[in-house]
C-alpha cells in the first residue's frame, strides 16, 4: 500500500490562505475511489480523530483502489475551537473563506470519488445516538447507492433526507449526490467516543464499496427515519436537558428547560412532532437561537 500526505492549497479573493490536509492511500490492486471527509464542523473532534487514525488502522489491510481522507476539512475552524460548517454546495471558488473552502473540498476531493463517506459527531457540548444519513435528492441510482452505503455502516438508525427536509447535518451528502457521487454521513458520538465505533462502521462501508477485501457485513435492519429536525431555544440562558438520546418522544414532549441566570424558568423546548431523540445538547450554556436537540421523524 502506498501512503502519501499533502496539503491542497488555495487562496480566496481577499488573499486568505486555505490549506486542506489530505491523506491518500493507494492499494496494490485496482478498485473504487473513495473520499472520506471529517471536520466540516471544526469541533467534531471524535470524527476528526477517527479519520486521522484511519491511516494506521488500514495500513495492513487489503485496500483496493484509492482512499482520499480529508480529516480536518476546515482547519481554521478546528484551530479556533469553533463550530462552523463549510457547506459543500457553494459555487464560488473565489468567494470568502467558507465559500472557497466548500467549493474546493467538493470539486477537488468529493466529486472525484466513486463513493463519499462523511464523518460527523458532536463536540463536548452534546451527546448523540449513532446514526447514518443519506440524501435521496438526485435520482434513483444515486439515492439507492447512498442508502446502501448508509446501511453498510451497520448503524442503529438511518435517516433519509430530501432537498426540502429540515435537517441538522447532511449538507455534504446532498452536495455529493448532486454531483453524482453516492454519499452517506456516519455520526457516532461526542468528544469522548471510542474511535473503534467509527472504524467498524467505515470498514463495513468500504467493503460495500468494494474498497476492502472480504465479505461485506449483513447488518441488522436499522430504525428508519424520514427527517431530522433541529430544536432551538428562542432565548439565551441556562439550559437543562430533560430527555436522553434514544428516547421516543410524542408531539409536544419537552426535551429541556431554559432558565434565566436567577434560575427562573423562561422557556420549555419541546418537539413539534413525534420521533426519536438522536442528538441532545449537554452544555448548560445556551445562546439565543442555540441548538438544543435533534429529533428524527418517521
Amino acid at each position: 500500500m502506498r501512503v502519501s500526505e499533502k496539503y491542497l492549497e488555495y487562496e480566496t479573493a481577499a488573499k486568505e490562505k486555505i490549506a486542506i490536509p489530505v491523506i491518500e492511500m493507494a492499494g496494490a490492486e485496482d478498485g473504487p475511489r473513495v473520499a472520506i471527509t471529517a471536520g466540516a464542523l471544526g469541533c467534531e473532534y471524535s470524527a476528526i480523530v477517527a479519520a486521522i487514525g484511519l491511516k494506521g488502522f488500514l495500513r495492513n489491510r487489503r485496500l483496493l483502489g484509492t482512499l482520499t481522507i480529508a480529516a480536518v476539512a476546515d482547519v481554521a475552524a478546528f484551530e479556533a475551537r469553533r463550530s462552523f460548517a463549510a457547506r459543500l454546495d457553494e459555487k464560488n471558488p473565489r468567494g470568502d473563506y467558507s465559500e472557497a473552502l466548500a467549493y474546493h473540498l467538493l470539486n477537488d476531493v468529493v466529486a472525484k470519488a466513486d463513493y463519499h463517506i462523511a464523518l460527523g459527531g458532536c463536540d463536548a457540548t452534546a451527546e448523540l445516538e449513532p446514526f447514518a444519513m443519506y440524501c435521496s435528492c438526485s435520482g434513483k441510482k444515486i439515492a439507492e447507492g447512498s442508502r446502501l452505503l448508509a446501511e453498510a455502516f451497520a448503524p442503529p438508525n438511518v435517516v433519509e433526507v430530501t432537498r426540502d427536509s429540515s435537517f441538522v447535518l447532511g449538507g455534504e451528502c446532498e452536495a455529493a449526490a448532486e454531483v453524482g457521487v453516492p454519499s452517506a454521513l456516519f455520526a457516532a458520538g461526542g468528544a469522548s467516543s471510542d474511535a473503534g465505533t467509527y472504524f467498524r462502521g467505515i470498514v463495513g462501508a468500504l467493503k460495500f464499496a468494494g474498497a476492502l477485501g472480504g465479505e461485506a457485513l449483513s447488518p441488522l435492519p436499522p430504525r428508519r427515519f424520514k427527517a431530522l429536525i433541529a430544536l432551538r431555544a428562542s432565548k439565551k440562558g441556562f439550559y437543562r436537558g430533560e430527555a436522553s438520546v434514544g428516547d421516543e418522544l410524542l408531539k409536544g414532549d419537552g426535551v429541556g428547560v431554559l432558565t434565566d441566570y436567577f434560575g427562573n424558568a423562561v422557556e420549555e423546548v419541546a418537539t413539534p412532532a413525534a420521533g426519536r431523540l438522536l442528538i441532545a445538547a449537554a452544555s448548560p450554556a445556551m445562546p439565543e437561537g442555540g441548538f438544543a436537540a435533534a429529533v428524527a421523524l418517521r
